[in-house]
């Protein structure tokens, strides 16, 4: 149960560890970052950075201090990693 990341594209699988902490913006704020990372959604077809083949993928963010930047992006890393080593076997 939890929380689920309805704006991203796929699943991302984030720990149950860092997702039982994450505030509603920031699950909107992995959401995003998956999709940027992943070549999905609107904010990675209207990037300039992401070629038609979507083989460059990355994303810029940059905010206030105290929103959580650094724990969206560890758990947006932890979701890409496990889908990594998911695809290995």
């Amino acid at each position: 149960g939890g929380l689920a990341f309805v704006d991203a594209i796929g699943s991302p699988d984030v720990p149950h560890s860092i997702k039982s902490v994450l505030k509603p913006h920031q699950i909107t704020g992995v959401s995003f970052l998956w999709n940027c990372l992943t070549g999905n959604g609107r904010a990675a077809k209207a990037s300039p950075h992401v070629s038609d083949d979507h083989s460059f993928k990355g994303v810029i963010l940059a905010d206030e201090m105290g929103l959580g930047k650094t724990l969206m992006t560890i758990a947006a890393l932890c979701a890409l990693h496990r889908q990594k080593r998911d695809r290995r076997f």
